[in-house]
């Protein structure tokens, strides 16, 4: 019996590992980054590919635009076009899959400081 324990936790181990989901690893704009001139896009990169089903931006005067065209297929790295964007804050909320059906979402915060991204 005291055999079997270890290969019991050892096993539990490796399955947790097996099963963990993917995560954001990196966005430009970074969160809570202050800009001095807007961007053209927001980068989203993952630790594994993921199929994106929703980007929405909200900026400071509560307008809420959803972010198309999404990237077909599914991605490591999350190329999302912004509109002309002006000074003031804004929030990005994105929405994925991964690999193995894990729906995951986030959030990131900018600020825009100077002119527009065109």
């Amino acid at each position: 019996m005291r055999r079997i324990i270890p290969v019991l936790v050892a096993g539990l181990l490796f399955s947790a590992a097996s099963i963990a989901h993917t995560h954001l690893v990196a966005s430009s704009p970074a969160d809570h980054a202050e800009l001095t001139s807007a961007p053209k896009e927001a980068v989203l990169t993952f630790a594994e590919a993921v199929v994106m089903t929703a980007a929405k931006l909200e900026s400071t005067d509560s307008t809420k635009t959803v972010l198309k065209p999404l990237p077909d297929g599914s991605v490591k790295e999350a190329h999302i076009p912004l509109p002309t964007l002006v000074a003031g804050r804004y929030r990005l909320q994105w929405r994925a899959t991964s690999g193995d059906g894990h729906v995951m979402s986030g959030e990131l915060f900018f600020v825009v400081n100077g002119g527009t991204g065109k």
